[in-house]
């Protein structure tokens, strides 16, 4: 009778353990997730626009920011990361930092977005999680993201973006 019992415990156990790691991950956002008016998706290059283009304030206490673009404008929202020299450079670096990114306060799998990357023209190329978000109405969304650079450095900011009509 005592072997039934640890047995079914130890079956109830992995039960709820499997329950509990499938849901986590379904509450993560995904591409084409919606949260209220907002769609997060991914981007082609040149069909939206880059966080560091949108006209934002200048940054509070802890990185902070308050950014207006216009409904319909799609934004990629991610924080970039950029090697010192070449892609081959830039592969490492972004596979030996860690990211992380919540929008309205849920976790994004960023993942199931991939990256996308953009040769600026003084900075080299840099790589960015391929998470754009977009509305067909006016509204705000808050973007948290944080991680920490392959030397160690942490970085973190916190940006609402406010759409508004044109």
């Amino acid at each position: 009778m005592k072997s039934w019992l640890v047995s079914t415990s130890l079956f109830v156990l992995a039960l709820i353990l499997v329950a509990c790691s499938a849901s986590s991950s379904a509450d993560m956002i995904e591409p084409g997730d919606k949260l209220g008016d907002f769609t997060i998706t991914t981007g082609v290059d040149g069909n939206f626009t880059y966080g560091f283009a949108v006209p934002c304030s200048e940054p509070s206490q802890g990185n902070t920011y308050t950014c207006t673009p216009t409904v319909g404008e799609k934004i990629n929202v991610s924080t970039g990361l950029r090697g010192t020299s070449g892609t081959g450079n830039l592969d490492s670096v972004w596979k030996n930092s860690s990211y992380q990114m919540f929008i309205d306060d849920q976790p994004v799998d960023l993942a199931a977005f991939g990256t996308i990357d953009y040769n600026h023209p003084t900075a080299g190329t840099i790589r960015f999680a391929n998470v754009v978000l977009t509305t067909d109405k006016p509204g705000s969304i808050t973007v948290r993201d944080s991680g920490v650079f392959e030397n160690g450095d942490p970085f973190s900011s916190t940006s609402t973006y406010v759409f508004s009509q044109p």
